[in-house]
């Protein structure tokens, strides 16, 4: 286990320092072990170098989260979706966090799924790369990037993001990426890793956008944007959130033939213009986004706004919407916002 990583983790109960207890094996490669909170009086399994923070969850709602992203990860994803070059493309355009900031900074990866972002900053050679996550996904993440980036400055820890394991202004670099906005409180979520941040660090966040976006003169399509958010979106949710996959998949065939059939994404799941209907993809963000207990929609204006409350002044907007990510200067300095692609 990275040294460096255990100066880094606290007990997420309490905040206070944990003992490294040993069983098998040795520092270099724990085997099994344990950390333990005086203070707290917890205690946190260490399995093949793997901390788990959250092995017993009480919260349903986080629960329910843990369950949908298991499946997600373990049935939906296959290793070439880990390593496909395009995430380099995607992350650089969405939160332009050139790979050189990366360079033998410490880094959390909030929320890594099963690693597909983990697997391109593991390559921008940091000093410390935290990939950090509640699902099984993160077994998978853990088996491909060491497949495939040997030398890799990695570490795993298995946790729940709104009650990280961390010491507060840790990270030169955090990020969560399509997370925050599946927690019970997107921006209690996104103050709570901002906290990790170091003074001068950056931060940066996707979260789904407020549907359909639009201008303030275009009142109509802000109504449209309430009545598909609070009529078809919530109540979906709702219902499919307590049903198994299987039954949430078949009650969006119809859906997905209708949508491909007019052209448009009613609900959301539809992908990138030059494939938008295709129906892998589709189905896993019918999972991703209505399974779910949780999966918040935000106007970029709100976004803008945490990252200023936080001290972030210099933001950095890119695609898709809502993409941001500031440098941490305090809130006293002057606000700037830059935008890293065309606007529609």
């Amino acid at each position: 286990m990275d040294k460096n990583l255990i100066d880094l983790l606290c007990c997420p109960k309490s905040g206070s320092d944990l003992d490294l207890v040993i069983e098998e094996g040795d520092l270099n490669h724990i085997k099994k072990g344990k950390f333990l909170s005086i203070q707290s009086g917890m205690q946190y399994e260490i399995i093949d170098d793997i901390p788990y923070f959250s092995s017993d969850i009480d919260h349903q709602g986080i629960k329910n989260q843990f369950e949908t992203y298991s499946h997600w990860f373990e049935e939906m994803h296959d290793e070439a979706s880990i390593i496909d070059p395009n995430h380099a493309i995607a992350f650089s355009n969405s939160l332009n966090i050139d790979k050189s900031e990366f360079k033998d900074k410490v880094i959390l990866d909030a929320g890594c799924g099963n690693g597909r972002l983990s697997y391109v900053v593991s390559e921008y050679e940091p000093k410390l790369l935290v990939s950090f996550d509640i699902s099984k996904g993160l077994f998978k993440a853990k088996e491909t990037i060491l497949k495939h980036n040997q030398e890799s400055n990695i570490a795993f820890v298995q946790g729940d993001v709104t009650n990280p394991p961390f010491k507060k202004a840790s990270f030169d670099i955090a990020y969560s990426w399509g997370v925050t906005h599946h927690t019970p409180d997107t921006r209690k979520t996104f103050k709570t890793l901002s906290d990790l941040v170091k003074d001068s660090g950056i931060f940066g966040v996707y979260v789904y956008v407020f549907n359909p976006s639009y201008k303030y003169d275009k009142q109509v399509l802000g109504l449209l944007a309430y009545l598909r958010s609070f009529l078809l979106i919530r109540p979906f949710r709702f219902i499919c959130s307590r049903l198994p996959v299987s039954l949430v998949k078949l009650i969006f065939q119809p859906i997905y033939y209708l949508e491909k059939l007019i052209g448009f994404g009613v609900f959301g799941n539809h992908g990138y213009p030059s494939d938008p209907f295709n129906k892998d993809r589709y189905f896993r963000v019918v999972v991703d986004r209505f399974k779910t207990r949780y999966a918040s929609e935000h106007k970029e204006e709100e976004i803008f706004n945490w990252f200023f409350e936080h001290g972030y002044n210099d933001l950095r907007v890119g695609k898709p919407m809502v993409s941001v990510s500031g440098e941490k200067k305090g809130s006293d300095k002057k606000r700037n916002v830059s935008f890293y692609s065309q606007r529609d």
